[in-house]
């Protein structure tokens, strides 16, 4: 039977993140055979998860030559780089300015539904993410209009209207680059040309966009996606599963295994705006979650948190946000998913300005002293880390 068929090589593998670790390097090994330099690729969610991966796969296999870790955002530019010499990606902010200048068009405009809300400062931005989130999901400017109310038709026509400026200008927002992915990939382009096996990792949230692109990654290839299945993730992680499943993958362990507290690393490449740090047993190992200041990430920390809490009540969890505003923002998105949650502001002693003084210097608020992923790194591999520590000397 030819690899690229082989049931074995083309799996949906489902459990706690330890479960999935594992399993990843035992297919890595599996899809290797006799050839330890043949090329493997390793798609994430980030590029910290990348590197954790990258950690635990060695710890388990020992040196792993050609096995590639990579987040899906930096390998959709990748394959897409050919199909982009005439045309340059827009970025978030000017995104937002696109919108922006399209909205002035209806200055004035009585009869326009946004015109009571024309001049706010923040419209632009609200419907440049409801675009965003219109471009994720696949939907289409004429599916919008069909709905017939007054606020779609509109809404309907500023989408038009930010599709055609995209085409007429040569721009390209993010669900375009992963079209443009997602093609190259159909035509074998480096680095995941015909044959080369590749592995899904850890990505539960997967837009209609992503979904095109891991599609033409697993077709007629060796193909494993690892799925997070704990109770707490299950019903973000549901969509993800029906929809690999479609991709006729074999389904390996869906026995409700909870997940334990594993290493965090939600989140953007984005400069950190917040830290939580979640200690879920006495005199365990803290580990650390990176929380970047939007409504995805703040997303990304409440799976997380249900996540952790799968076999650990909820009032042995502590979550620790470096500012007032962040810990009120993560408490509301908890409150929104029915979690219970008890804040208290920081302390003003000695020790907990030196605590907060740490953390900014470790994390910070605003810019980008260290970078995250140098950070991760520190905190997994000091020698201090592997000594138990008391709780409440943590807290």
């Amino acid at each position: 039977m030819p690899i690229g068929t082989d049931s074995t090589h083309r799996r949906l593998v489902l459990g706690s993140r330890s479960r999935l670790e594992s399993a990843l390097a035992g297919w890595i090994a599996t899809v290797k055979g006799g050839d330890p330099l043949r090329a493997v690729i390793v798609v994430t969610g980030s590029n910290l998860a990348a590197g954790h991966l990258s950690r635990s796969v060695a710890q388990q296999l020992g040196a792993h030559a050609g096995v590639r870790f990579v987040s899906i955002h930096t390998l959709a530019p990748e394959l897409a780089a050919d199909r982009l010499e005439h045309l340059h990606l827009l970025l978030p902010l000017l995104r937002e300015r696109l919108v922006a200048a399209l909205v002035s068009r209806h200055a004035g405009e009585e009869a326009w539904y946004f015109e009571a809300v024309a001049r706010t400062p923040g419209l632009p931005r609200a419907l440049a993410r409801t675009i965003d989130d219109l471009r994720e999901a696949g939907v289409a400017a004429d599916a919008l209009a069909a709905v017939g109310s007054h606020k779609a038709g509109d809404l309907a026509a500023l989408y038009g209207d930010y599709l055609a400026a995209l085409l007429r200008r040569g721009l390209l927002d993010d669900a375009g680059l992963y079209a443009l992915a997602a093609e190259a990939v159909a035509q074998g382009a480096s680095p995941v040309g015909a044959g080369v096996p590749v592995a899904l990792f850890g990505i539960y949230d997967l837009p209609a966009m992503q979904a095109a692109l891991v599609a033409a990654l697993a077709a007629g290839r060796p193909f494993a996606a690892f799925l997070p299945w704990a109770r707490g993730v299950r019903p973000y992680a549901a969509p993800a599963r029906a929809f690999l499943e479609g991709l006729g993958l074999e389904i390996d362990g869906d026995r409700g295994e909870a997940a334990p507290l594993e290493s965090a690393v939600a989140g953007s490449e984005a400069a950190p705006s917040e830290s939580a740090f979640v200690n879920a047993e006495p005199r365990a190992q803290v580990r650390i979650v990176s929380v970047a200041d939007d409504v995805a990430e703040r997303r990304a920390a409440v799976a997380e948190v249900l996540r952790a809490a799968a076999d650990v009540a909820f009032h042995d969890m502590a979550v620790v946000v470096a500012d007032r505003a962040g810990r009120d923002r993560l408490a509301r998105a908890l409150q929104a998913q029915d979690v219970p949650v008890a804040a208290r502001g920081a302390d003003d002693g000695v020790a907990a300005r030196t605590c907060r003084l740490l953390l900014d210097c470790l994390l910070p608020a605003a810019g980008r002293p260290l970078r995250r992923d140098a950070v991760i790194d520190l905190a997994a591999t000091a020698p201090r880390l592997d000594v138990a520590a008391d709780t409440a000397t943590v807290a």
